[in-house]
């Protein structure tokens, strides 16, 4: 064996690059807080934007109320219209603070980021095409169908999608939901 080329020694080296800098990102804009329990998953995840000290994503092993989040990324809520600072959020809630506090749902990509699924009866076309095993003809026949028969009241109902099989059900059911928990 002759060891690595120049090429291939700077390949490496950038490799290298990139995932110091892929760790860093996400040490940078990933707060985590799994109440002193090593190995557990984070299932509440949330998202918070705005006039915050500290915006990103914040992964909990329990739901989280929007106090206690609005305090873990310092946002300055002072003179901001009275809210229920107090009511619990779902997962996978995007918090943004300005003049208002606003609570939405996180986009469909950052959703499936933090696997977590996404409403097939909120879902853009560009939304389901996301999701592994749904192109574009597919998210069409989604869309048709939802727009034809109304809310999908569950997984199994999305056989009656051409180009919907058992095997393509299968696949997507992780990542998609008829209701967003």
């Amino acid at each position: 064996m002759t060891g690595f080329t120049r090429g291939q020694f700077y390949v490496i080296f950038i490799l290298l690059f990139l995932m110091t800098g892929i760790f860093f990102l996400r040490s940078r804009f990933l707060k985590t807080d799994t109440g002193g329990k090593t190995g557990a998953r984070p299932k509440w995840v949330y998202e918070v934007r705005g006039d915050v000290r500290y915006p990103g994503f914040y992964t909990y092993t329990e739901k989280q109320r929007l106090d206690r989040l609005i305090n873990a990324c310092e946002a300055t809520v002072d003179g901001i219209e009275s809210i229920e600072f107090g009511k619990p959020l779902k997962s996978g809630t995007r918090v943004t603070v300005r003049e208002q506090v606003t609570i939405a749902e996180m986009s469909a990509n950052a959703r499936l980021n933090f696997f977590l699924p996404v409403d097939v009866n909120s879902a853009s076309a560009a939304d389901l095409m996301l999701v592994p095993g749904i192109g574009q003809k597919t998210a069409a026949a989604i869309m048709r169908y939802r727009d034809q028969n109304g809310r999908i009241d569950g997984m199994a109902e999305l056989l009656h999608v051409r180009g919907i099989g058992e095997k393509t059900l299968k696949r997507i059911t992780s990542c998609l939901s008829a209701t967003v928990e």
